[in-house]
């Protein structure tokens, strides 16, 4: 009598073929990342157990994070609940997954692989993606702040302040004689009423010495997008 054919519906539990990302771990950068990292990793590894309808409500799971997400940065919600909201409906919506979803998957993984003898599969790509998405749903809250209605010019240069900070320090790094410089504090204030244009100071650390640098910023609303340009400096 010839084996049994292992179709892709019926993974063969014992093979070393199936490669998967461990469902734990991606539960767990799910606290970082939300649900949506999750459910998306997830519902790869239901693929290839070959279970396409929980595979797809996985979908709807990453889709459905996805939209709360946004929905929680881009509605406006009174100052004095919005961030204790936000973490609450964030925390529910991972609980809510993980036991209706991510669970299971853990479970049905341990009970097919007791000793881990699926191929794991590499965590750089989804980390990395996960790290692209926060940076990007920071600059969805940074342009929500600065666009929303309201929004005075010193609130545009408080927000580009801030912003420009970690950028100026980028790009410092690329020179050799300013990879060691340290940007210690960036002080803008609106020309005019202007909410394009904004001139202030950097304060840096370059060498040990204390150095203040003018700095100029520019700011297109419509594009989300700022540029900037640092005179010379003096200490």
């Amino acid at each position: 009598m010839s084996p049994p054919m292992v179709t892709a519906a019926e993974p063969d539990p014992s093979g070393p073929s199936i490669r998967l990302w461990n469902p734990n771990a991606a539960a767990l950068w799910s606290l970082l990342f939300s649900p949506a990292f999750g459910a998306f990793l997830h519902a790869g590894n239901w693929s290839v157990l070959g279970d396409q309808r929980r595979a797809k409500q996985s979908m709807v799971w990453f889709y459905t994070s996805i939209a709360i997400i946004v929905a929680i940065v881009v509605l406006p919600m009174p100052e004095a609940i919005g961030d204790k909201a936000g973490r609450l409906i964030g925390m529910g919506l991972l609980l809510a997954w993980y036991f209706s979803m991510g669970k299971q998957q853990i479970e049905l993984v341990k009970e097919m692989f007791p000793n881990g003898s699926y191929r794991k599969r590499s965590w750089l790509p989804p980390l990395a993606i996960g790290a692209a998405s926060v940076a990007g749903l920071i600059g969805l809250v940074v342009g929500v702040e600065l666009l929303g209605p309201g929004a005075s010019p010193e609130m545009v240069a408080t927000a580009l302040a801030e912003d420009v900070k970690p950028s100026i320090e980028k790009e410092w790094k690329k020179i050799p004689d300013l990879a060691g410089a340290s940007v210690n504090r960036v002080t803008l204030r609106p020309v005019g009423d202007s909410i394009s244009k904004f001139s202030g100071q950097v304060d840096a650390t370059i060498h040990g010495q204390s150095m203040h640098f003018p700095i100029v910023v520019t700011f297109d609303s419509k594009a989300g997008t700022m540029g900037w340009e640092i005179g010379e400096g003096s200490k």
